[in-house]
């Protein structure tokens, strides 16, 4: 098989007789990249120096005013109960806060028990009687 003329003459041709039939010549051109390159950054630069402008009168505007800068403008109160273990005011660790509720419910405990199970009657602190009482408006009685 012989080449034809064209495709040793040096031209374009010869390149279009290696590159397949399905190739596609390339259309960008330089002169179109680079006015959006250049209108790319130039927004760029724009926005930037807009956001810093806007900063720059957000902290002027801070500095203005006289007010310090902490978002505690009062004593700091405790949290209400439950605490979370450590917090402030509650330096205790959970074991410790265990044993003091297991204390305080044995104790609890202990005061209110069966003077007799069989007739009913139970041994109540004098304290949540007085409560009671108050509450519903009679009056106590001491047992001697």
């Amino acid at each position: 098989m012989q080449t034809p003329p064209e495709a040793t003459s040096g031209t374009t041709a010869e390149t279009a007789a290696v590159e397949s039939p399905m190739h596609e010549a390339s259309s960008i051109r330089l002169r179109g990249m680079l006015i959006f390159l250049g209108c790319f950054v130039g927004s760029a630069i724009v926005i930037h120096a807009g956001v810093y402008w806007l900063f720059a009168v957000y902290r002027h505007q801070a500095k203005s005013e006289n007010v310090e800068i902490t978002g505690l403008r009062d004593v700091r109160t405790l949290p209400p109960e439950p605490r979370l273990q450590p917090s402030v005011g509650n330096p205790q660790v959970p074991a410790v806060d265990l044993a003091e509720m297991r204390e305080r419910d044995r104790s609890a405990f202990e005061q209110r028990h069966w003077i007799d199970a069989a007739s009913g009657q139970v041994r109540i602190p004098e304290e949540i009687v007085a409560q009671v009482a108050q509450l519903s408006g009679a009056t106590t009685r001491r047992s001697p």
